[in-house]
């Protein structure tokens, strides 16, 4: 229910809900599961980025979204903030 969540769930319906995916380094397996099968996932893979819902569904734009990133390599500096070296 991306473009219209139950008002009886206040938290979804008043506000914003974005869910984030980040995947540095490394070979991944990206798999969708419907009807009891497993098959590789229509968007995420690896080096790539993909929203949820994608960009061409006709309930991309509302108030929930999510992005996933997978790279090979690289840093993000504000996680670096724990880094005790």
């Amino acid at each position: 229910d991306f473009d219209a969540p139950s008002r009886l769930t206040p938290y979804y319906y008043y506000s914003n809900s974005f869910g984030g995916f980040l995947d540095i380094g490394g070979k991944d397996r990206y798999l969708s599961f419907t009807d009891k099968s497993e098959t590789a996932h229509p968007r995420a893979s690896n080096n790539a980025v993909w929203f949820a819902p994608a960009k061409s569904d006709s309930t991309y734009g509302a108030k929930n979204f999510g992005v996933g990133i997978d790279a090979d390599s690289g840093v993000v500096p504000d996680f670096m903030l724990w880094d005790k070296k």
